[in-house]
């Protein structure tokens, strides 16, 4: 069957968010900026404790629908991982149910070529493929995501290290790594995460990267060294048992030559 949007049925343990994520996109004298914005559905297993439901709802791409072709094929591709399942072990999020995830994954892709044909079908289907082919391939696609982040960073805020690991996924560069300091205001219900570590050379490497697959005529000195910064906010209900909002903001920049900025918030509805 042909997924278009999940059919999600609430109940009473289910949390409503509002999601949006904005990105603008500065090299040289090219720039673009993004909105995207969705309803996450967040649904408390019956069974575990430690587990939580994901599904997606009303994806939009600067507040309109998806129509463009090759976006849509994509979202369309996106969608089949939803309802998403991820247990909670050792301090982090993981991928559960992957048999039936990926059974999922292959009947919407014969309902996609069924529908849709062309090298754009098969560079956007080749590609996600390829990301969720196993379970540890899909776990890593899945950590790339800002919800993903967002939820994992926060999740059990009373336990948390002060040292948390952090994934990123810079839109058109790559992926980033580092490690943060992770602050928990009791007073105020609130934890604060800020990157304190992340490797700047790889960072560089990325963009010089995307400067020579672009055909771009762009070049950096050595002493031109990325600046990063990431910090995030996120407030708790009083038993720390639910998300209120969280506000997450990445800023990468060289100079004048290059500038990303990304803000991810969650906003319970």
């Amino acid at each position: 069957m042909f997924l278009k949007e999940n059919i999600i049925k609430e109940n009473k343990t289910t949390s409503l968010y509002e999601a949006e994520d904005t990105i603008t996109f500065q090299l040289g004298e090219n720039s673009y900026s993004s909105k995207g914005t969705y309803q996450l559905h967040l649904d408390r297993s019956r069974l575990y404790s430690n587990q939580i439901i994901l599904n997606r709802s009303n994806f939009k791409i600067d507040d309109r629908e998806v129509e463009k072709k090759f976006a849509k094929i994509s979202s369309l591709y996106f969608s089949s991982v939803f309802p998403l399942i991820l247990t909670h072990h050792q301090g982090n999020y993981h991928i559960a149910e992957y048999k039936e995830t990926a059974k999922r994954i292959m009947e919407n892709d014969v309902a996609m070529q069924n529908k849709y044909n062309g090298d754009g079908l098969e560079y956007i289907r080749e590609q996600f493929l390829d990301k969720v082919k196993n379970q540890t391939g899909f776990q890593k696609f899945i950590e790339q995501l800002p919800f993903y982040q967002v939820l994992n960073i926060s999740a059990h805020p009373k336990f948390k290290k002060e040292q948390v690991g952090f994934k990123w996924n810079v839109a058109g560069l790559g992926v980033i790594e580092g490690t943060g300091e992770f602050r928990l205001n009791a007073e105020e219900n609130k934890a604060v995460f800020i990157l304190m570590q992340t490797d700047t050379a790889h960072i560089m490497q990325l963009i010089e990267n995307y400067t020579v697959e672009n055909e771009m005529v762009l070049t950096f000195n050595e002493s031109e060294i990325p600046e990063i910064s990431f910090k995030m906010t996120t407030v708790y209900d009083h038993s720390y048992s639910n998300i209120q909002n969280s506000r997450a903001e990445l800023l990468i920049s060289i100079g004048e030559k290059f500038k990303y900025t990304q803000n991810f918030y969650l906003t319970l509805d």
